[in-house]
Formats: C-alpha cells, structure tokens, sequence
C-alpha cells in the first residue's frame, strides 16, 4: 500500500499543495466540500490539516475533485518527482508541484479563526 510511504513531510507537501491549489482557483475550502462528489469538507480540512490518518482513496477523490491528474496527490507525498515530471500534465502544474519540493516549509500556514 502506497500510503504507508507517504511520512511526515510528504503529508505536508500533500497540504500545501492542496491549500495552494484551492486558493489559486479561487475557491474556499467550505464551497469545495459542498460541491457535488467526494470528498467532503471534513475530508478537506483532514487532508490540508496534514492528518496521518488520510487514506489513499481520500487523495485520490481529491485530486478527482481538483482536476488533477490520476495519483498526483500521492505522487506529491512519496515523493516521486520523475512520475511528476513525466506526467505529462501542464508545464505550470509540474513547475508548481516541482517547487513544493525546494521548500523548507513545506506546511502551510496556520490562521487561527
């Protein structure tokens, strides 16, 4: 099972990316779960919250959700950056994702609310 590979940096990656990714399409994590589809909002904030109990079928109605290619989300938490690069997606998607990696943060930051 892939997800055991994923530790803790990947899952921060994973919610960075996702956190990022929501913000950039101009939408809220809130309207996102209340679209139509897995997964919902709970999910999202577990999934952006970096928790080590996301399974790998959360990642993947996730990435489903965001448009994503087919396993991004767990490519970005293993860490394979060659399946990223020669993915095949949009140049700016792997450019973004490949930025992830140089990052000495990876978590995004907290607002308290």
């Amino acid at each position: 099972m892939i997800l055991y590979m994923i530790d803790r940096h990947g899952r921060a990656r994973i919610a960075r990316f996702v956190t990022d990714e929501i913000a950039r399409r101009g939408l809220s994590t809130r309207s996102l779960g209340a679209a139509p589809g897995r997964p919902r909002l709970p999910t999202i904030k577990r999934i952006k919250a970096a928790d080590a109990d996301v399974s790998e079928t959360m990642l993947r109605a996730m990435g489903g959700k965001l448009g994503l290619p087919a396993d991004w989300l767990i490519y970005i938490g293993v860490g394979d950056m060659r399946k990223i690069r020669n993915s095949g997606a949009d140049p700016d998607l792997i450019r973004v994702t490949l930025d992830l990696f140089s990052d000495p943060n990876p978590l995004p930051e907290r607002r308290w609310q």
